[in-house]
């Protein structure tokens, strides 16, 4: 290898031709990203489970924002997913059924069921007024009525032939003396008399008690008929709005069925969609008909073009899977069907959830369930807080909802390789790894490539433009980024940073129209003056005499060399010296922790300079270990 001495001022930023930028910026077009482009794109297009993606970048390389991006643009091409609504379940009151449409159709058919109720109502109003249906109650009512009242003016008359009546008191009906409301007198009547008056009441109560229970099976068969009858009534008037709905929603075989089951219960319980007078005493349990029937519309695509990219930055259980809201109601908490709410896995359900890798890390429950959801491709909405609590009566336990759908975490290598890949069920889920590159050549390529997203970047802010100069200089800062002159940094959004202050400072000059080699500068100097506290506070000290460095003269063993610190968001040079000590004899002290692999770095590197101090101070002439001559 052959060195070559670099004179102070051509060792500046590598100069590069930004060539004529591409006419479309993307960033997963540049070299650093071709190897995350490919695995994105097949993990999208692989259908079996557990192909979802782990996109692994450095800090400030775009790991997110241009992962957003992309999968987007993927998602144009896809249909909108289906909407998703939960209705009353009438066969198990407490398990909402969720039921999916076409994209749109869930708002439509919610608006649809909330104009359905007082169509309902009204129907019924209608079909009950009529003169026909009134007729018929009052003929059946009239028919016992007089039956009843001719059974027991026979009685009646069988009654007076004794010298005894039937009179109507609070008790019922009740024998008393004929022309009198008192009951007959037993007293004044003689033995022969009194048995034949016993035998004539004792006959009359039996007649009545006949009669009654007649009555009362007649009474009930009559109620039975007009029930039937009221059914009759009402399932012809709600069948007719029913099927028209249908008629709406045609290849919507579930919704159908539900309408049907809907049919079948609005008419057992026709009696809610009686009007409700100001102040009328409701019975315990009244559930209204806007209630019972609602449409609560879980998931609405309805102006959305294609599946949803979703971005859920907390990763709670609630936030992914959704949850249960109460109200407040005498005292105590009441909720119903219509109260569930959506989380993040129901929104992007049909298309992608994009999480943080380090905000998934701190949600150890949440990363549980999600394994669980990807395994079995449901979404289960379950009340995690009132685990070990009370059961509340009533509380809806929402059925489980199909899930299909790509997850992609987005974190630094550090997640990857440490935390989620110690989980031995990770591989198993995440079979595909889109991985960022720190840096890529300075091809002709990818320097234009990256020319225009770096004009992208500028005309976001106030329409300016880069001038040629001004994206070679960026350009060589992203190459020293890179720490080669061959290569260039991804860590595009450290340029985008600089090009955020390079316009404010363009602004301030009035200069509205284009950036130049002395803002990109500019922006430069005034950020390494805001971090270089450290660096200038080193340089001080060294001038001020409390760091000595010899610049002249030669010493054996011993040069001065340059020590590259980096405090985060500064990197500089501080000199250092450094010395070499040599000894007769290659054995010195004899470390066992380190001959016996037992021994850590810290314990080694302290036996060594020990060793380094007894050599240098006994072994100078002869070798450390031999018996003194």
């Amino acid at each position: 290898m052959v060195l070559k001495k670099i004179p102070p001022n051509e060792a500046g930023l590598p100069r590069f031709d930004p060539g004529e930028p591409t006419e479309q910026a993307s960033i997963f077009a540049l070299g650093s990203h071709s190897r995350a482009k490919d695995a994105l794109v097949r993990g999208l297009e692989m259908q079996e489970p557990g192909f979802n993606i782990f996109v692994v970048g450095e800090d400030r390389s775009g790991r997110m924002t241009a992962t957003l991006a992309f999968l987007e643009e993927e998602m144009t091409k896809r249909p909108p997913p289906p909407d998703w609504l939960y209705l009353n379940n009438f066969r198990r009151e407490y398990c909402p059924q969720p039921i999916s449409l076409s994209a749109g159709l869930g708002r439509k058919f919610k608006e649809r069921m909330t104009a359905l109720i007082p169509q309902i109502r009204e129907g019924l109003a209608h079909a009950f007024g009529e003169q026909n249906a009134q007729a018929g109650f009052e003929v059946q009512k009239e028919r016992l009525s007089k039956e009843i009242s001719e059974r027991l003016e026979s009685i009646r008359l069988k009654a007076h032939s004794n010298g005894l009546d039937i009179a109507q008191t609070p008790k019922g009906m009740t024998i008393v003396s004929s022309g009198s409301e008192d009951p007959p007198e037993w007293s004044n009547l003689s033995d022969p008399e009194r048995e034949l008056l016993e035998t004539s009441v004792r006959e009359l109560e039996k007649a009545l008690s006949e009669l009654n229970d007649w009555a009362t099976e007649q009474q009930l068969q009559v109620h039975r008929s007009t029930q039937r009858l009221s059914k009759t009534i009402a399932e012809s008037a709600i069948s007719m709005l029913t099927e028209g709905v249908k008629r709406e929603f045609p290849d919507q075989t579930d919704l159908c069925g539900w309408l049907d089951e809907l049919k079948k219960d609005a008419v057992e319980h026709f009696h809610l969609f009686a009007p409700i007078s100001p102040g009328q005493q409701l019975p315990p349990g009244y559930e209204p008909p806007e209630q019972r029937y609602a449409v609560n519309l879980l998931v609405d695509h309805s102006e959305d073009l294609h599946p949803q990219v979703v971005l859920e930055a907390n990763p709670t259980y609630q936030n992914l899977f959704g949850r249960l809201e109460y109200l407040q109601a005498g005292g105590g908490a009441e909720t119903n069907f219509t109260l569930i709410k959506s989380g993040a896995l129901h929104r992007a359900n049909g298309g992608i959830l994009v999480l943080r890798a380090d905000a998934l890390a701190a949600a150890e429950v949440s990363w549980q369930f999600l394994k669980g959801a990807i395994r079995d491709c449901t979404i289960r909405i379950e009340e995690l807080h009132r685990f070990n609590g009370i059961p509340i009566a009533g509380a809806p336990q929402p059925q489980e909802i199909p899930l299909n759908l790509k997850v992609v975490i987005v974190g630094s290598p550090h997640w990857y390789y440490t935390f989620f890949s110690n989980d031995p069920e990770f591989k198993s889920y995440f079979k595909i790894k889109a991985d960022i590159d720190a840096d890529m050549p300075a091809s002709a390529d990818n320097l234009r490539g990256l020319s225009a997203v770096v004009q992208e970047m500028a005309q976001k802010r106030g329409s300016y433009t880069c001038s040629k100069d001004a994206l070679s200089e960026l350009l060589g800062y992203a190459s020293r980024w890179a720490d080669d002159r061959t290569r260039i940094s991804s860590r595009f959004e450290q340029i985008d940073d600089l090009i955020a202050e390079a316009v404010v400072i363009a602004k301030l000059s009035g200069n509205n129209l284009q950036l130049d080699t002395s803002e990109i500068r500019a922006a430069r100097q005034a950020r390494l003056r805001r971090n270089s506290r450290v660096e200038d506070r080193s340089q001080e000290m060294i001038r001020n005499g409390n760091v000595k460095i010899d610049l002249s003269g030669k010493v054996i063993g011993q040069v001065n060399g340059l020590t590259v610190r980096d405090i985060g968001d500064h990197t500089f040079g501080s000199p250092s010296r450094i010395t070499a000590k040599t000894s007769i004899g290659r054995k010195g002290i004899v470390n066992i922790e380190r001959d016996v692999s037992l021994g850590g770095p810290i314990q080694q590197k302290a036996a060594m300079i020990l060793q380094g101090y007894f050599n240098g101070l006994f072994a100078k002439k002869r070798l450390f270990h031999s018996p003194p001559q």
